[in-house]
């Protein structure tokens, strides 16, 4: 393990530094922002959601690499995060596609959620309080089929485990 390690995820954003959590990313960012607008057929949804499902676990463990470090010294702790960031991810995909009431939930969640971090930069750059930006979508059931993709981010967070924080593409000697 590098020295200064504690534990096989490493620092802060190691594992969002993998080379397929960053074709992840890329393919996300590129997919919401260029391909749904040219093409906006129900691949480039999947496509979202694949990455989403791919990227957003390994956000929330590198979001615990920074608040709790100490914690995840223990490997019994370590999985169980693993564990919780894809049921979170999964669940949310799941209450975001399975009727519009629960979507609605989610939604209205994630405009309450964002709303403060909007409002301190627009009071910070000198506007007033901005309105809610309400964050809506479209309730699909055949987006569950993107779930398997929670696999990905569990094999590179265990293979990690199992070479002891090297995340290279070559086996462990």
């Amino acid at each position: 393990m590098p020295e200064g390690m504690s534990h096989p995820w490493g620092r802060p954003g190691d594992l969002l530094r993998h080379p397929v959590a960053l074709i992840a990313l890329a393919a996300w960012l590129l997919n919401d922002h260029v391909l749904k607008s040219a093409f906006g057929n129900e691949w480039t949804g999947k496509l979202s959601d694949g990455a989403g499902l791919i990227v957003f676990p390994l956000l929330l463990l590198s979001l615990c690499t920074w608040l709790i470090p100490s914690l995840l010294e223990e490997r019994g702790v370590r999985k169980c995060l693993l564990g919780f960031a894809m049921l979170i991810a999964g669940g949310i995909l799941v209450l975001l596609n399975v009727s519009e009431w629960t979507a609605a939930w989610v939604y209205t969640a994630v405009t309450l959620a964002q709303w403060p971090l909007v409002a301190a930069l627009a009071v910070i750059q000198g506007e007033g309080l901005p309105e809610w930006i309400r964050v809506s979508g479209t309730v699909d059931p055949t987006d569950l089929w993107t779930l398997p993709c929670l696999w990905i981010p569990m094999a590179l967070v265990l293979k990690r485990e199992r070479n002891g924080g090297d995340h290279s593409m070559r086996r462990p000697e």
